[in-house]
């Protein structure tokens, strides 16, 4: 390992390393796995032509298993056994019967029953559903897949596992609320939805008593019972009906979606039509099977497309009709709805003649064609991925009909050739009029697969216009985020340029076998996670190539729907480090990377070039590797020049891997940018921390530049230098200033928080605009890296693991004090650590916490800069990682090379750079007809002299309007044309002698990607001293106050699109909505109950309709404890027996109550704020009153006093506490201005209460 300095030792840190790898994989905590024993039965069941093989694993958080697939050629065999599924046929009930519980379902309670059986080329797809104690859960099932030896080959799992169960608990069985309550309540819930009477809705299905489990749908809370309800807008049909989960134990609305697939996100009601026909026996055909044209165009359309369709399905996939049984399409046209609908229930289309088109038909059509072998459960991203495939069906009929125009002006138009004219949400501008004038971009349609932007939704799963899959908007954004499978649909199909992945398209033959043969793979409630997995093995099943395979995995990665562990879990961690033998002094090439630890390889392959990365086999030298080997020595170089290494891993159940290194033989070692200061659990003592008042600059120098719009491959720490200024003592960026302020991160110990940033920042050639701030002081390129705590605590070697800026990764507590806060600037995005203490345990000794404070600067251009001001942390881990893994010591490997690696000195690097770089430009927005303008300036190498020359290339039309200036600096000016729009990439390059500099500067024009934003939640139960930003307890009674603040940078510039709308706001209470504060900013104090868990949500809306990020707020627990004030009287006898009153808040729910420890009888409960009890026996003395409640404790300190006589009471003792003092003089004064009736005021006992009492008690006090 490392030692503190710099010199490296063997072992240690390397093997430390593996584990931390071993259980990031995991995912979970070692409690929650399977047993092993499974996991062992697992492997031994698996059939395969070498022992080397694994298969693909997708795990969840609990750590059971979600999807399991065989390698290629192999299978698992079902074995035997008997209990969770007996009765159910062979052998995909006896599979799931011995390995139950690596899935999580080995739980008394879980039942499955077989609900169908598809086959599909050779291939058998056995569906079962998921019961609790004979009670159905919905949305859950399990989907495996028997291949025809009557073995495995996966398994699909979407069900509720025993980790969602807490230990020692069941779910209720018996509802409290009645069918008949629930279905009134249904009524009335979805009544309040709608903004209308619930006398004109009706129950159409159930209620039917289920297990909801919110986990199932992506969303937060345990499972309980409800009831389902189907409920119909139309009192005449069934269809449009709404599914209505409620509570079975309160009635409270758990959720809501709509039952029924549309392709508008509307519903129309005109009495124009004769909508009373459908359905109807008063209406003969139209049009039957064999008759000839009409002359009725809708009619003989639709006749025309119904063809269509059959022959798509029926041609390609042997599927015959919808159901595969041969049932006849019915469609009822001319419906005035102005929608197009499949009707689930009916099995009929209704379809508004103004949609009709071969796309729109194709389209819903292909909803019947998915139900019948996937029901997707109509909600968040299964019902986005219904639309998918229902979008994937109709415009592949479209472009194969030979119907219509394909060309590439409308190809990819969903709805391109119907009547109705729908304006797309990003091309929109205003005329002198103010009335809405489309861009030439719009056109009829109603969704474009090839840019799913156009129309406000999604082209990849990190998108900012992505739809919260979990609010009860558009049934979780089923018809907006269906863009991201529509946009992955496009690039296999012909391939594109996209989100840095250069995809080549496969053909509409291949991607049809692709999707169609997943389809069967995925449970009801699939996520795109679960497709990823799916198109995987689809993929491999089909014969895919290895170069078709990468195209599909390449698209994947371009739309992000590769799930974030994945690259954990695969061929990982490739670095090239330069190093020289220890015999001859020979240049020698250390190649170090990680094979999977559970999938197996099919093929390993070193390709070797001196002119880039390639994945051409013939265009370099190829060198064979074993199919077990981690690491190369590769002495065949020559110092001075570059090699590229491409290391294609063939996973051969999944899909293959590509990765890239690069290194200079007889260069130096690259500078790791990482130093350890204190104590490191793997490395032991360190460096003395020294970065106060410091200042570091990473900056990044990739050389060569990759294409333009692509991600940079392979870079490493040798592609970015650093600088470091001393004695600087003030922070760059204020908190407020004149171009706005900062919004507050209410960061918890060992929190993090994820964050959209407004436009990309490359890192290490990837470009990012999702990232993961950390309480512990750094900035993650890793969503859900909290949920593996290895990686989240303080070390060098979770340093090293993920993609990650280490400006303090320490043991900080920010909800201790201090403040964490961020800003937006045009050219950078700026968070600071303003005071946060250091955690007790962080190694600091001493009375006083220490304090810490840094910001950290990411510039657009990739430009880290790290300020701090006072450190007190001792333990720390500083700089960047490239995420791939502690850096192996060359000569820990081979024997005959010298030690070449070693960590940075932070405070010894230069002060300048020494390359040639470009200064950060802003990201420009504009709006089409505005003058897009920027200025580039290049910086010299310290020392150098010289002008360099600037020039620029773009992904625009034509030359880049870029002028060279002559001094250093060059202009872009661009005069945009009033229907501009779209996203531009502007490369500016700087030339000084041999050295380039290169810079991507992004514009967007007429649109903008940046939704709104809500900042600084805070939550108030008006309580003094208290801090609404942070979660707390709030007392019972003092209604919730909340407050937000509404942010866009355009909403000053162009409010009419920006500032704010409709803003939607949700109260949760213990994780479920409460519908009827929807839209409300308080809640008043009768409806909190102790212990509740209240916290309210912003989906923030700007004023031309873009929805923003559902956003929430600290969390109040509601503390019921009681609070006692008085107990009246005050005193009494030691043999007790008086009954006296206490007085309080929150008192009705006393259980007990002691007197100094010994419990009162006769316990009366007058009101929440007064009970009485019967005095115990005691002995004389003050002592403790104490009420006890199911919420907690109260006490009162000395509220009760115990004489042994009623002579030991003084009479001026006029409150009875034992003392004579100023407080009685009080009270005696009181009692003569007749404030207070209080008799024993008449201290002389003459009847009267006058001032010489008052001089009686005076005079007793003083001797007191």
């Amino acid at each position: 390992i490392m030692s503190a300095s710099g010199s490296w030792k063997a072992g240690g840190w390397i093997v430390g390393m593996a584990c931390l790898v071993i259980a990031a994989m995991g995912m979970t905590p070692a409690a929650a796995q399977p047993p092993q024993e499974a996991w062992n039965a697992l492997y031994a069941s698996l059939t395969t032509p070498t022992p080397t093989v694994f298969p693909t694993l997708y795990k969840q958080e609990s750590g059971f298993l979600r999807f399991l697939g065989a390698p290629e050629g192999a299978a698992f065999s079902k074995g035997g056994g008997s209990g969770k599924s007996d009765g159910m046929a062979d052998p995909a009930a006896a599979f799931l019967n011995r390995f139950a519980s690596l899935f999580g379902l080995d739980y008394a309670e879980c039942s499955l029953s077989e609900t169908r059986r598809t086959v599909l080329r050779n291939m058998e797809y056995v569906r079962f559903s998921q019961y609790y104690q004979g009670i159905p859960v919905e949305g859950a099932e399990v989907v495996v897949q028997v291949d025809a030896t009557g073995n495995i080959q996966s398994v699909s799992a979407s069900a509720l596992t025993s980790a969602e169960i807490p230990a020692g608990t069941a779910i209720e069985t018996v509802p409290v609320l009645l069918e008949n309550q629930a279905a009134q309540e249904a009524l009335n819930l979805e009544a309040r939805a709608l903004a209308t009477d619930p006398e004109s809705l009706r129950v159409v299905n159930g209620p039917e008593l289920i297990v909801f489990a919110p986990g199932i749908f992506g969303l937060a809370g345990s499972p309980v019972l409800a009831w389902k309800v189907g409920v119909s807008r139309d009192p005449a049909r069934s269809s449009n009906t709404t599914c209505v989960y409620i509570s079975a134990a309160d009635g409270g609305l758990l959720l809501r979606h709509s039952q029924h697939p549309g392709l508008l996100q509307r519903t129309v009601y005109d009495v124009q039509g004769n909508a009373n026909l459908v359905d109807s026996t008063d209406i003969t055909p139209a049009r039957t099977e064999g008759q000839g044209a009409t002359g009725n165009a809708a009619v003989d359309n639709t006749y025309d497309y119904f063809g269509d369709t059959y022959n798509f399905y029926f041609n390609r996939f042997n599927v015959d009709s919808y159901d595969g049984e041969g049932s006849a399409l019915v469609g009822y046209v001319n419906a005035p709805v102005l929608n197009a609908f499949w009707d689930t229930e009916e099995e009929y289309m209704i379809l508004d003649s103004r949609l009709l088109a071969d796309d729109i038909v194709g389209h819903e059509l292909s909803h019947g064609y998915t139900l019948n072998v996937t029901d997707f459960v109509y909600f968040s991203f299964s019902g986005a991925l219904a639309e998918v495939y229902a979008d994937w069906g109709g415009e592949f009929i479209d472009l194969t009909n030979g119907r219509g125009d394909d060309d590439d002006n409308v190809r990819w138009w969903i709805g391109e050739d119907m009547q109705l004219f729908v304006s797309d949400q990003r091309g929109r501008q205003e005329d002198e009029d103010d009335t809405d004038v489309p861009s030439p971009l719009n056109t009829t349609g109603v969704r474009y697969m090839k840019d799913p932007t156009v129309f406000g939704n999604p082209d990849r799963l990190g998108s900012p216009l992505l739809a919260d899959p979990t609010s009860l908007y558009d049934n979780g954004g089923v018809h907006i985020n269906s863009g991201i499978g529509s946009k992955l649909v496009y690039l296999l199909t012909d391939g594109d340029q996209f989100n840095g992945e250069s995809i080549q398209g496969i053909g509409i033959d291949k991607v049809a076998d692709l999707m169609f043969n997943t389809l069967p793979k995925l449970p009801r409630s699939a996520t795109y996670y679960d497709f990823f997995y799916a198109l995987g093995k689809t993929s491999s099943e089909l014969g895919f190539t290895l170069e078709e395979r990468s195209q599909v995995l390449s698209a994947a990665r371009a739309v992000e729907i590769e799930p974030p562990e994945a690259a954990l879990l695969g061929l990982s961690n490739l670095r090239a480090i330069p190093t020289t033998t220890t015999t001859s002094n020979a240049p020698a090439i250390a190649l170090t990377w990680q094979n999977p630890t559970n999938i197996s390889i099919g093929s390993l392959v070193l390709v070797r070039s001196v002119n880039g990365y390639t994945t051409n086999l013939s265009a370099g030298l190829v060198i064979p590797l074993n199919n077990n080997s981690t690491s190369y020595l590769d002495t065949a170089v020559q110092s001075g020049v570059t090699y590229y290494y491409t290391l294609i891993g063939d996973l051969s159940e999944t899909f293959p891997q590509l990765l890239y290194a690069k290194a200079t033989a007889g260069g130096s070692a690259p500078n790791l940018l990482t130093q350890v200061f204190g104590n490191d659990p793997q490395l032991g003592q360190a460096d003395q921390m020294d970065l106060s008042y410091t200042q570091i600059t990473f900056k990044p120098a990739i050389d060569p530049a990759p294409p333009l719009g692509q991600n940079a491959v392979g870079v490493s720490y040798e592609d970015y230098r650093a600088i470091v200024r001393r004695n600087v003592f003030s922070l760059p960026v204020l908190r407020e200033d004149v171009n706005g302020g900062a919004f507050r991160l209410p960061l918890t110990t060992d929190g993090t928080v994820s964050l959209k940033i407004p436009n990309r920042i490359p890192y290490f050639g990837k470009r990012y605009d999702n990232l993961v701030l950390g309480a512990n002081g750094y900035i993650a390129f890793l969503p859900g890296i909290d949920q593996i705590p290895e990686l989240n605590q303080p070390s060098a070697a979770a340093h090293f693991v993920v993609p990650r800026i280490s400006f303090l990764f320490s043991d900080l507590a920010p909800d201790m004090s201090g403040e964490v806060w961020g800003r937006f600037l045009d050219d950078r995005v700026v968070f600071t650590f303003m005071e946060i203490p250091s955690a007790e345990d962080s190694g600091v000794t001493g009375y006083e916490t220490p304090k810490n404070t840094v910001q950290t600067e990411l510039f657009y251009d990739g430009t880290i800069r790290i300020t701090y001001q006072y450190i007190g942390a001792t333990n720390a881990v500083v700089g960047l990682s490239d995420g791939r893994g502690a850096p192996t010591e060359p000569s820990t490997l081979w024997t005959n090379v010298k030690k070449t690696l070693s960590l940075t000195k932070f405070t010894a690097l230069p002060s300048s750079f020494n390359i040639l770089y470009i200064e950060p430009i802003p990201y420009v927005m504009a709006s089409g007809g505005e003058t897009v303008r920027f200025t580039a300036r290049a910086v010299n190498p310290a020392g150098v002299t010289g002008v360099p020359a600037l020039t620029a290339e773009w992904t625009g039309t034509g030359r880049a309007p870029f002028a060279d200036l002559g001094n250093g600096t060059g202009e872009f000016s661009w005069d945009t044309p009033e229907d501009t729009v779209g996203e531009y990439t502007v490369r500016v390059y700087a030339l000084l002698g041999a050295s380039v500099a290169w810079q991507d500067v992004s514009i967007s024009v007429g649109f903008t990607y940046l939704l709104p934003t809500a900042q600084n939640l805070s939550i108030s139960a008006n309580t003094p001293y208290e801090d609404p930003f942070q979660s707390r307890l709030v007392p019972l009674g003092s209604p919730l106050s909340a407050s937000y603040e509404y942010y866009h940078p355009l909403s000053k510039r162009a409010p009419d699109l920006y500032s704010e709308g409709d803003t939607i706001i949700y109260w949760f209470r213990n994780g479920q909505i409460v519908p009827e504060l929807l839209g409300r900013l308080s809640v008043p104090a009768p409806a909190l109950r102790s212990g509740d868990r209240w916290w309210f949500g912003v989906i923030p809306v700007a004023a031309g309709g873009y929805y923003g990020d559902l956003v929430q707020s600290p969390v109040v627990t509601v503390d019921g404890f009681p609070k006692i004030t008085a107990v009246v009287p005050n005193y009494g006898l030691t043999i007790g027996g008086e009954t006296v009153t206490i007085q309080g808040r929150q008192l009705s729910r006393t259980v007990k109550v002691y007197f100094g420890g010994v419990p009162a009888t006769n316990l009366r409960v007058l009101s929440d704020e007064a009970i009485q009890v019967t005095v115990p026996l005691h002995e004389a003395g003050r002592v403790d009153v104490v009420c006890e409640s199911p919420e907690g404790t109260g006490i009162l300190n000395g509220g009760y006093r115990y004489i042994s006589d009623y002579r030991d009471l003084v009479k001026e003792d006029l409150n009875k506490d034992g003392r004579i003092d100023a407080v009685d003089v009080q009270l005696a004064t009181n009692a003569i201005l007749k404030l207070v009736a209080l008799p024993n005021a008449d201290v002389n006992g003459d009847k009267k209460v006058n001032v010489k009492d008052v001089q009686l008690v005076v005079k007793r006090a003083l001797l007191h």
